[in-house]
């Protein structure tokens, strides 16, 4: 999972190996939802954002409140979702998926972005 994976958590790129813990494996489709447990339903993610996704398969739209399937890293190219905003710290959702996600995931809490910022400092990121 993790050499798929580049280190990174799957939905926000957080690197693993400055976080000081080992990354959870998130099923993409939770059990309760009829996931499976297949490599296919299974992605590396850091705490928060396991955490905040929990047992979520969709969002509300911040800007039109429609509720929206979340990002799938099985099925779906993180660059054509997200993009690094330029001061290093936020990520930006380019489209309606990434924009749903960055939202439920809180992907740019204040003390993510701080990390993101030393991250790119220090050549851990992008």
């Amino acid at each position: 999972m993790e050499g798929r994976a580049g280190g990174r958590c799957e939905y926000c790129h957080a690197p693993q190996r400055a976080c000081g813990y080992r990354f959870h494996v998130d099923h993409i489709v939770p059990f309760g939802l009829g996931g499976s447990n297949a490599p296919v339903n299974r992605s590396l993610a850091c705490a928060p954002c396991n955490l905040a996704k929990a047992e979520k398969v969709s969002s509300l739209d911040p800007l039109t409140g429609d509720d929206v399937a979340l990002f799938n890293p099985r099925r779906q190219i993180w660059q054509e979702h997200f993009r690094w905003a330029n001061d290093q710290q936020t990520i930006i959702g380019l489209i309606l998926i990434g924009r749903v996600i960055v939202e439920a995931l809180h992907m740019n809490s204040e003390l993510r972005s701080e990390a993101r910022r030393l991250w790119f400092a220090s050549g851990l990121l992008p």
